[in-house]
């Protein structure tokens, strides 16, 4: 994976899923390394199981099949809060939705460029102004997410900590960019 293995995703992932409130989506690992302790690997990281390649679409199907759908716990922003600060006016929604994916782009960069950093100060106030802009239109995962990373640029939070928290606000500006996107596509 590009950014980080699927142990750290999955970790990152389920510390968003606490942080935001969200149900827990299923993870399973998918790995030729068939040694025993894989599964006990994965499931220590969070994930619900591991398969082995290669695999067949019959097991697959199996197991997909099992699955339970999942519900969503909060939608990722609410279309009402931008129609009401667009005055209900269809082309400035669009408008306004637009530079909503951009600016949210941008910054989720922003954020990507301190990763490598233990910079909290300059991490702290994108956190702050990422929260606002998601505050006025009630992406409460992204709130959630960015109070929790403001807290973890104390100086005393270990590192660990510090980078699952900004991982975590990755993600929800990733579920937001997708929503957004998603909605622009209706309109």
């Amino acid at each position: 994976m590009p950014i980080m293995n699927g142990y750290d995703m999955t970790s990152a992932l389920r510390t968003h899923e606490s942080v935001t409130e969200q149900p827990r989506c299923p993870v399973w690992g998918f790995t030729a390394n068939a040694q025993p302790d894989e599964i006990e690997r994965c499931r220590a990281a969070g994930m619900d199981d591991c398969l082995f390649k290669p695999i067949s679409l019959s097991m697959l199907s199996e197991r997909l099949t099992a699955i339970s759908p999942l519900a969503r716990a909060h939608p990722p922003f609410s279309l009402d809060s931008i129609s009401s600060l667009t005055g209900n006016r269809p082309e400035m929604v669009e408008r306004l939705i637009t530079q909503l994916q951009h600016s949210n782009h941008e910054d989720r960069l922003v954020l990507a460029r301190l990763m490598p950093d233990n910079d909290r100060i300059e991490t702290r106030e994108l956190a702050h102004r990422i929260k606002g802009a998601a505050r006025i239109i009630s992406a409460a995962s992204v709130v959630r997410a960015c109070d929790a990373l403001e807290l973890a640029c104390e100086p005393d939070v270990p590192d660990e900590h510090f980078h699952t928290c900004k991982q975590v606000v990755e993600l929800a500006m990733i579920e937001l960019e997708d929503a957004l996107m998603l909605q622009q596509a209706k309109t």
